[in-house]
C-alpha cells in the first residue's frame, strides 16, 4: 500500500473516532459531518491507491463512481444524503434538524458502509 494511502486511511480512522465521540456526547450534526469525512477519505484513499490521484470534491456518490465501486441503491442513497447534509452540518448557515431516529439510522448505516468500504480497500 502506498504511504499516501496509509495516511488517508489513518485520517479516516480518526474521523470515525471523532464521530463516535460526538455521537456519545449528543452532537449529532458533528457526528454526521465526521462520518461524511471518514467515508470521503476512504474513497480518496482508494482513488490514490488505484489511480494515483483524486478529485478535490466532497460528493460521495461521484467519488464512489470514480472508484468503480459496485454499491447498492441503499448505499448510494446514503452517500447522497450524507453529501446533501455536508455543508449544513459543517457551517450552520442553514438550519438542519432531523428526528432522532433518522439521525440514528444515518449513524448506523454510515458506520456499516465505512466498515464495508474499508474491507474492500484493505
Amino acid at each position: 500500500m502506498k504511504p499516501e494511502t496509509e495516511r488517508w486511511l489513518a485520517r479516516a480512522a480518526e474521523d470515525v473516532s471523532v464521530a463516535e465521540f460526538a455521537w456519545q456526547a449528543g452532537y449529532t450534526l458533528s457526528c454526521l459531518f465526521h462520518l461524511h469525512q471518514a467515508i470521503e477519505k476512504l474513497l480518496k484513499a482508494g482513488l490514490i491507491e488505484r489511480k494515483g490521484a483524486y478529485r478535490k470534491v466532497h460528493d460521495l456518490p461521484r467519488l464512489a463512481a470514480e472508484l468503480g465501486l459496485a454499491i447498492s441503491q441503499e448505499q448510494l442513497a446514503l452517500l447522497a444524503k450524507l453529501t446533501e447534509q455536508y455543508i449544513p452540518s459543517r457551517y450552520g448557515d442553514e438550519p438542519l434538524e432531523m428526528p432522532a431516529d433518522t439521525t440514528e439510522n444515518y449513524y448506523r448505516q454510515s458506520n456499516e458502509f465505512y466498515a464495508w468500504l474499508l474491507q474492500r480497500l484493505s
